[in-house]
C-alpha cells in the first residue's frame, strides 16, 4: 500500500489537529507535519518534500496564495 505523505499548515491549531486527526483515520494518509506559521511551513516542507500540502490561504499578514 502507498501512503500519501500530507504537511498542513494553518495558523488556527485546532484546524491542524482537526484536520489531522481526520486524515489519519485513513491509513494511506499520513501527515508528516504542520506549521501555524506559512514561512515556517513552507521551509519544512522544502525538507520533508510531502506527496500534499493543505494549506490555508486566508492567514493573518500573508495569503497562502502569495507563497
Amino acid at each position: 500500500m502507498t501512503v500519501v505523505r500530507i504537511y498542513l499548515i494553518d495558523d488556527q491549531a485546532m484546524i491542524r489537529a482537526g484536520f489531522q486527526a481526520l486524515l489519519e483515520t485513513d491509513e494511506s494518509l499520513k501527515v508528516v507535519g504542520s506549521a501555524g506559521d506559512p514561512r515556517h511551513g513552507v521551509d519544512e516542507v522544502g525538507t520533508l518534500r510531502p506527496d500534499l500540502v493543505v494549506l490555508d490561504i486566508t492567514m493573518p499578514g500573508v495569503s497562502g496564495l502569495d507563497i
